[in-house]
């Protein structure tokens, strides 16, 4: 477990103790309309021999590449963005049975956003 601060407005902090308990490879970030018309973004990716689809993102940090998808939960995404056959066939099944849409796979715009900020840093 890791210490992570959180600042709220109105108050001089929040401590709250998160787990990074998953590792995601080839992972992808997607926008998805739901049944409601709401968007939300989402992970997927391969964990350890299996695909994974997240649920929806609180927030994603791409210096420390984490993504948190509830107050006590972090994920940390391994390597480079990429493509898992075995996630983008459990997100279908996910969509398919809940009525969502997907709306933008940003693997390419994610690609180059990473590649601008390591040139930026080197």
């Amino acid at each position: 477990m890791e210490m992570h601060i959180t600042y709220i407005p109105g108050y001089i902090r929040m401590i709250s103790m998160i787990a990074c308990a998953t590792l995601i490879e080839n992972w992808s970030l997607v926008t998805i309309q739901n049944a409601k018309g709401c968007l939300t973004r989402h992970v997927h990716g391969r964990v350890e021999i299996e695909g994974r689809y997240s649920t929806a993102l609180v927030e994603i940090d791409l210096n420390t590449l984490t993504v948190e998808t509830s107050p006590d939960r972090m994920d940390e995404l391994i390597g480079p963005p990429g493509r898992d056959d075995d996630s983008q066939w459990l997100m279908g099944l996910a969509h398919t049975a809940r009525g969502y849409r997907l709306i933008k796979n940003h693997l390419w715009s994610i690609m180059r956003l990473l590649r601008a900020m390591e040139k930026r840093h080197a």
